[in-house]
């Protein structure tokens, strides 16, 4: 019920940013089929739309979408990646309602293994939108991603539960196993924080950063579940303000700023966090 009230809340005293959001779903509903025009691994030369004088960027950077999203979920963002002059833009999918975490985890870090053969890179930058954010931490933290991870970037992903995934566990429907697997209190969400704590607890340290936007008329309410606070772990949260779960990734603020985020990241003795959105 307090779910329910929130929304009602928002859309009473926040008409414009719900309305955003309506569009923002009619929109992911609309180019969704474009996400399925390739395989799950697609491997994006975008030279060609870098802007004039720009630096080509050689590090790949891997999209990871979230629960029942598909590829197309990242054009505004990709679009961004590619006029800074990242040429290596990687369209990571996966199928949710099948599968749990730790097996599209292990799918993302085939993919990864695929990518660096392909290209060369030794390192490669993640970029993953709610479910996708927890794939990402999973290949990261539990299966060695970080030896080949530089930065990681999460949007509006449910690092401390989503009260809707929830639903992932009543009986007789289809949402399959990762929808329950990042509800609120699960126990692959608390084995990821017990875990880290006993990694830095022993010393162990995860080498590579941080990056956690959420927004504040998200369904992974409060806004604070999509943030990560962990000891050992070199982390900016950000929160993106009048946006939701799915209008964040069409906002211009959120590419720009996991541009500059990423672009940062490439020189790493001089890294500084790009200014909160």
């Amino acid at each position: 019920m307090s779910i329910l009230r929130t929304a009602a809340t928002a859309a009473t005293q926040r008409p414009r940013d719900c309305l955003r959001e309506l569009t923002a779903t009619a929109v992911a509903v609309a180019t969704w089929p474009l996400g399925l025009s390739d395989g799950p691994l697609s491997l994006a030369l975008a030279g060609a739309c870098r802007g004039r004088g720009v630096t080509p960027v050689a590090t790949p950077v891997v999209l990871v979408h979230g629960f029942a999203g598909s590829k197309s979920n990242f054009l505004r963002i990709e679009t961004q990646l590619r006029r800074a002059g990242y040429e290596r833009i990687v369209r990571f999918t996966y199928n949710a309602f099948t599968q749990g975490v730790p097996d599209v985890a292990q799918q993302l870090a085939d993919c990864v293994t695929e990518v660096l053969a392909r290209t060369g890179a030794d390192r490669v930058h993640l970029v993953g939108h709610s479910l996708g954010g927890v794939v990402c931490r999973w290949f990261v933290t539990e299966l060695g991603g970080d030896e080949v991870v530089d930065l990681v970037v999460t949007i509006a992903s449910p690092h401390h539960g989503s009260p809707f995934g929830h639903l992932g566990t009543l009986r007789r429907n289809d949402l399959g196993r990762c929808a329950s697997q990042i509800a609120t209190g699960s126990a692959l969400l608390a084995g990821l924080d017990e875990r880290l704590t006993t990694r830095h607890a022993a010393g162990e340290r995860i080498d590579c950063r941080w990056v956690a936007f959420s927004c504040d008329l998200d369904v992974v309410v409060p806004a604070a579940r999509a943030e990560l606070h962990h000891a050992g772990l070199d982390v900016t949260n950000v929160l993106v303000e009048g946006r939701g779960h799915l209008s964040v990734l069409l906002a211009p603020e959120l590419a720009e700023a996991v541009t500059a985020h990423l672009l940062a990241a490439e020189t790493p003795t001089s890294y500084a966090p790009a200014v909160a959105a």
